[in-house]
């Protein structure tokens, strides 16, 4: 299983850091970020030996998130990618499990797959599913976190 890190590019630990906004930058806008911070992040990410797997998001260079994991399984390098984030004053969150499924083309497997993925104490997160291959299988991706509700999911 992989992990998913969440890294919004903005900050609110103002300007002149990584992480954040420049101190030319409107003082009173602290929600976005500026164009050019995604390829920094990625430098970061370069030089610290991280490979990607997948990567996504939403208004990345806004107030949205950078969506990423690791080229690697292994979960204690996705702990040590979010510590080095965090310590470059980015707002991470994460690792998040995730679950990627191929799934036959059919009613209800979406739901089998989530009945059979989803463990007591975790809460969907997002879920993105695609088209159907050449054989008819259905590639899903499911993002767990813990539940806030003390477990009882």
């Amino acid at each position: 299983m992989h992990q998913q890190i969440r890294v919004k590019l903005a900050s609110a630990n103002g300007p002149g850091t990584l992480g954040s906004m420049s101190a030319d930058a409107n003082e009173n806008d602290r929600s976005a970020s500026k164009r050019g911070d995604l390829k920094r992040l990625l430098k970061t990410l370069m030089d610290a030996d991280y490979s990607l797997q997948s990567a996504g998001g939403r208004n990345i260079e806004g107030d949205g998130e950078f969506v990423f994991s690791l080229d690697d399984e292994d979960h204690e390098k996705a702990q040590a990618c979010c510590d080095l984030l965090r310590e470059k004053e980015y707002e991470v969150t994460g690792p998040m499990d995730v679950h990627l499924v191929r799934m036959a083309h059919k009613k209800g497997e979406l739901l089998r797959e989530l009945r059979r993925v989803q463990k007591p104490g975790q809460s969907v997160h997002e879920i993105l599913v695609g088209a159907p291959d050449a054989n008819g299988k259905v590639l899903a991706w499911i993002t767990m976190m813990p539940a806030d509700d003390g477990g009882t999911t």
